[in-house]
């Protein structure tokens, strides 16, 4: 049977493409319009600064150009190992960019995904994201509300509650050292060690380790976890009750509805 060309159908389909294209233009310049709106208030960088903590501890940011395409791909994905965790980085990024991602369940943690090029072109315009370029953005270090948030987040992902200390490991020496000084600035000491790993092609592992009770009490009042499993872990080592954390995960929820409207 021969193939009859039907240029009216050639022409259906681009048109619907453009129309597509144009409804996609609109939503990103409402939701760009609505973000603006929104930096207006320092509690949105504090939004934004959980956000970044968590993307730089367990997540990654990607724009790539799709193979044999024209356009760019816009991907975020986070993978907690805690579903409150992952609801809280859901919420915080529906409340920021009007977009909910998913969640979906796998062995032992979670995925949360959503594909937005205004997030991504958003987030990216303030630092890199990658295990060994990431670094703190400038907007987190304006206040010490931003800089908790931020604190609390990562150390959410990489932060490991011991019997007498608090430890944080990463193979990004610039990062580490930014979030020693970031504690410091929060009056907690912190001491960061480093080793080689067997395998030569493998990074130079640094560790910081939180360790006298009076910088594990300091670190419990203020700045804590999200991460209820943590939290259990840091009030029994800093003998500090939940109640008087740094924020607890009721005070989480009300800061991230405040903005729901």
């Amino acid at each position: 049977m021969k193939n009859f060309k039907r240029p009216w159908l050639k022409f259906a389909s681009l048109k619907g493409v453009e129309v597509r294209k144009k409804m996609r233009a609109k939503q990103e310049s409402e939701i760009k319009a609505y973000v603006k709106k929104r930096l207006e208030s320092r509690d949105t960088y504090r939004l934004l600064s959980r956000l970044c903590g968590f993307i730089m501890g367990d997540g990654y940011l990607s724009i790539r150009r799709e193979k044999g395409k024209k356009w760019f791909h816009h991907e975020i994905s986070f993978y907690p190992d805690n579903i409150e965790v992952a609801e809280l980085f859901r919420d915080t990024f529906k409340d920021i960019y009007k977009k909910e991602p998913s969640i979906k369940t796998l062995n032992n943690y979670f995925r949360v995904r959503v594909v937005s090029p205004v997030a991504c072109k958003h987030l990216s315009s303030f630092s890199k994201f990658s295990t060994l370029d990431w670094r703190i953005p400038d907007f987190v270090l304006k206040d010490n509300e931003s800089k908790i948030e931020f604190l609390r987040a990562i150390f959410d992902c990489e932060g490991y509650v011991g019997k007498r200390n608090i430890q944080f490991q990463s193979v990004n020496r610039e990062g580490i050292y930014q979030i020693k000084y970031l504690l410091m600035e929060l009056g907690i000491i912190s001491s960061i060690y480093s080793y080689k790993r067997t395998n030569p092609r493998w990074n130079i592992n640094y560790i910081l380790v939180i360790s006298r009770r009076e910088n594990i009490k300091k670190y419990a009042q203020t700045i804590g976890f999200n991460h209820p499993l943590k939290i259990i872990k840091l009030v029994d080592i800093a003998g500090v009750p939940e109640r008087l954390m740094g924020q607890s995960r009721e005070l989480v929820s009300a800061r991230t509805s405040r903005f729901d409207s």
